[in-house]
């Protein structure tokens, strides 16, 4: 009886270790956080969704995308993106772009990037009332890739 309690025990463990092991994203997959996803949840109030991927092909055009929902229709979203390469002296900026809208917003930049550096797409998410002169809540992403 012994044995039988420490090996479901042992499952136990087991099963709720691999429960913790994070999914490898490939290049070009949308890496989101979502209020509704079971697990862990960010504690936003009015965000409702962001995404952001950087995906870069053979020849180096890089395809920057960052998106968000908000929880309200009414609510003014705006994006904030910049592209990153580290260089010798540290982190370089390479472009920015935004978008701001009504309930969502979806910010993207098609650019050709030089090869042997590690990019660096930081997006920031912020939600406003219907004026959009208050904000909300705000977040911050990074997507990083060597090409």
């Amino acid at each position: 009886m012994r044995k039988l309690k420490k090996g479901i025990a042992m499952l136990g463990v087991a099963c709720l270790l691999s429960a913790n092991i994070a999914t490898p994203v490939h290049a070009g997959e949308i890496q989101t956080m979502t209020n509704e996803e079971d697990g862990v949840m960010p504690l936003w109030d009015c965000l409702q969704t962001t995404g952001i991927s950087l995906g870069i092909d053979s020849s180096g055009k890089a395809n920057c995308f960052s998106t968000m929902v908000a929880k309200s229709a009414s609510y003014q979203c705006k994006v904030e993106s910049t592209l990153y390469r580290i260089a010798n002296s540290g982190w370089e900026k390479v472009t920015s772009f935004s978008d701001t809208d009504k309930g969502t917003a979806t910010a993207t930049k098609i650019l050709y990037v030089k090869k042997g550096y590690v990019y660096l797409l930081r997006s920031k998410f912020m939600v406003y009332d219907s004026t959009g002169k208050t904000l909300l809540e705000s977040h911050t992403a990074d997507y990083e890739r060597e090409y």
